[in-house]
């Protein structure tokens, strides 16, 4: 498969930057104008149309640009940031300033976002249901399914969101800026966009002394910053966690880091 879209998108000098969970990271050249690019092999035909389907509404401006999709192939061709350097590298020292950069992305990516793409789905439908989050505590799952109803039914903003907009998402560029890369381009309530960098960098997170402390105050700034209601960033953050407690447990992953964060959360709502 690799072999076709290099043929068919003139790619040379591949070199693998990243293995992560659903997809794999490769710096290539365009032979046509020796451009260095960004080849990206996802896991499956529908996430990397939701990718594209994003990347194609953001139009390069707030997002990495988009050069070339194959779905069938699970391929997609982007630009290349340089340097390149995410927001982690600002944990925990700087984390009002990763804050307000995130916000700034976050205007922009809504200021760019659609209402309304038929073929993406809801953030209620890739929530989910918490059905198959068997051996997570019961209590927790039945409160997160309301407060999922609740958050939904609420929201007065609905639009195109980024859907996973936590450090490691969001690139320096050569022009100084930032852009968010990796959108999983879901339909929902606009309060829900910071929500994945409120539970991240993980696990770095975990280990710091304070986290309610930080997560407060991060939802503090970020309500201010965004004119958001605190109460449903809290809310959304228990829900996240219990998602992605339950998501780990599908993939066969330990689901404590993240039902710590729950715990946490959870007493707050």
């Amino acid at each position: 498969m690799l072999s076709i879209i290099c043929k068919k998108w003139h790619l040379t000098d591949m070199r693998k930057l990243h293995q992560r969970k659903f997809s794999t990271i490769y710096q290539v050249t365009r032979s046509t104008d020796q451009m260095l690019l960004i080849l990206k092999i996802g896991a499956d035909e529908k996430s990397v149309a939701q990718e594209a389907s994003s990347l194609r509404n953001y139009n390069g401006k707030v997002a990495v640009r988009l050069y070339e999709a194959d779905e069938k192939n699970c391929a997609l061709l982007t630009e290349l940031l340089s340097p390149g350097t995410d927001l982690k590298e600002l944990f925990p020292k700087h984390d009002d300033m990763a804050i307000q950069i995130t916000t700034q992305v976050i205007n922009q990516l809504h200021g760019a976002a659609i209402s309304d793409v038929p073929t993406l789905p809801s953030l209620q439908a890739w929530m989910g249901d918490f059905s198959c989050s068997s051996g997570l505590p019961a209590w927790y799952l039945e409160k997160a399914k309301k407060l999922l109803k609740k958050l939904i039914s609420s929201a007065e903003k609905t639009l195109l969101l980024h859907g996973d907009l936590h450090h490691e998402n969001i690139l320096k560029s050569d022009s100084g800026g930032y852009l968010a890369i990796d959108p999983k381009g879901i339909i929902g309530d606009a309060t829900y966009e910071p929500i994945p960098f409120l539970l991240n960098p993980m696990p770095e997170i975990l280990s710091y002394p304070a986290i309610e402390k930080l997560w407060h105050h991060r939802i503090q700034l970020f309500a201010s910053l965004l004119g958001f209601e605190k109460a449903r960033f809290r809310e959304w953050s228990f829900v996240h966690a219990m998602a992605s407690a339950g998501w780990a447990v599908e993939d066969k992953q330990d689901p404590k880091p993240w039902l710590k964060l729950a715990e946490i959360f959870e007493q707050a709502v």
